[in-house]
């Protein structure tokens, strides 16, 4: 066998090689950048919800219809894929021989154009002790948790009636739409030994929601330490 056929001969295993890592490389870093691509893609957060209070003194759009007595605050809020809204909280409290009592009324609309989606009420009727139906502070939220597009609406309440430091049953609301999920549970309080008692809660079924769950449970725990109260939520 000649020379130069031995030489091509010993070539042809090493070109191969050369090749099939050639390959290799080229497929890995084909894979690498759709790696990272993807990872850009689920990175991404869904679009930001705005909202803003409207004041006091703000006219009321004219296809709103407050449901209760006292206004205690409209919001408006815009969100992704044209999402945008009204969220409308008042109350009524009324007295007579039988006690106080106080309904809370929560109104979501939907549009630029106001429709009413879901109506949340709730109260105390004849209390004859401490009454407590209110708003917990800075508890209306907006966000799009699980990013379809649709705007969760979030709320706190508190309803008791009781002479004595034990905790007050509380209601955290979470609205999608017309859909309606809710935590129930205390607030923070005192039990009869005046030890330290409250903060626990049940979760409604969230439809297999679990990132709107984990969302209304956290929310139910940063507002723990925050009271009810009758002027402002």
């Amino acid at each position: 066998m000649t020379r130069s056929r031995l030489c091509v001969q010993a070539e042809r295993p090493a070109r191969v090689t050369r090749e099939i890592v050639i390959v290799m490389v080229r497929t890995f870093t084909v894979l690498l950048v759709v790696a990272s691509l993807a990872g850009l893609v689920r990175a991404q957060p869904p679009d930001p919800v705005t909202s803003v209070r409207l004041a006091a003194d703000a006219p009321v759009p004219a296809s709103i219809k407050v449901k209760g007595q006292r206004l205690i605050g409209v919001w408006t809020f815009a969100g992704p894929k044209g999402a945008s809204g009204h969220l409308v909280l008042s109350s009524t409290t009324r007295s007579g021989k039988a006690g106080e009592s106080r309904q809370l009324f929560a109104q979501l609309y939907a549009g630029a154009k106001p429709k009413l989606v879901r109506l949340v009420q709730d109260g105390v009727p004849n209390c004859q002790l401490d009454l407590t139906a209110s708003f917990v502070q800075g508890s209306v939220s907006f966000a799009d948790v699980d990013g379809d597009g649709v705007v969760e609406v979030g709320l706190a309440y508190d309803l008791g009636c009781d002479a004595t430091e034990r905790p007050t049953p509380r209601k955290l609301i979470v609205l999608e739409g017309a859909d309606k999920h809710a935590l129930r549970g205390n607030g923070r309080g005192k039990d009869l030994d005046d030890k330290p008692a409250g903060g626990d809660f049940k979760t409604d079924p969230f439809k297999n929601q679990a990132v709107l769950a984990t969302w209304a449970e956290n929310r139910w725990k940063e507002l723990l330490d925050t009271n009810a109260i009758n002027v402002d939520p």
